[in-house]
């Protein structure tokens, strides 16, 4: 797999100028990209290739390995989410809850409708929003769901977010000054850490576009359905 930069030869006209300084930076960008998962795969390889004998298929390149392994096939200027291996299912939220002996959601919900004035305030009764234990979270995110606030997709994906690990492809992403921890926010806490979720998503899509050039859709949705749940979480 190659990332070629378009060869753009002399030119007089400003708009073709600015157009090839343009493309000169996504090929630029591009190898960055390439070069940082070359890296990342060249750990994660542990044998060196062997020459291979007359009739032998040749061994793959690490970066080939990663990405049979990711599943995903690695093109310029797709969503890169799943290639880079960027979701985690952390509980953050809902730590320890296991969703299978919980009552089931209102799968039926598509989470379109917004909470009334009457039923936020009955909810507001039921429900301590800065001080909510996990099993409690689970119960008002069901009862969101009944009411057709939030759909049972959202509340499942509560479970996952951005949280790269040392190994990982953007481990480094864990150690960049606006990178924050989730952890450090009390679990009971379910806005704040919900708040933090969307910060890092929001700020690895950022991240990834500025430096690399790459996009990463996947990540984007999840950060606009965790933003779904806190925005009905702060209407109590």
């Amino acid at each position: 797999m190659q990332i070629k930069a378009s060869g753009v030869g002399p030119v007089n006209d400003p708009q073709k100028t600015e157009k090839a300084a343009m493309l000169q930076k996504q090929a630029v960008r591009g190898e960055s990209f390439l070069n940082m998962l070359r890296a990342g795969a060249d750990k994660a390889v542990s044998p060196a290739p062997q020459a291979t004998r007359p009739g032998e298929a040749a061994p793959a390149e690490p970066i080939d390995a990663v990405a049979a392994r990711s599943r995903v096939q690695y093109d310029l200027g797709a969503d890169v989410s799943d290639f880079l291996e960027l979701f985690r299912e952390k509980q953050f939220l809902l730590t320890g809850v296991k969703l299978a002996e919980q009552p089931a959601l209102n799968e039926a919900s598509a989470g379109d409708k917004t909470l009334s004035g009457e039923q936020a305030a009955r909810l507001r009764e039921k429900y301590n929003v800065d001080n909510l234990p996990p099993g409690a979270q689970y119960a008002l995110f069901r009862d969101l769901t009944e009411l057709g606030v939030l759909s049972g997709a959202d509340v499942r994906k509560t479970r996952l977010t951005v949280s790269p690990g040392e190994g990982d492809l953007m481990g480094y992403l864990a150690g960049e000054p606006a990178f924050r921890d989730v952890a450090a926010v009390p679990e009971t806490d379910p806005k704040g850490r919900l708040g933090t979720m969307i910060h890092n998503e929001r700020f690895t899509c950022q991240h990834v576009k500025q430096r690399y050039g790459q996009y990463c859709g996947a990540v984007a949705e999840l950060a606009d359905s965790h933003q779904r749940v806190l925005d009905a979480v702060n209407q109590l």
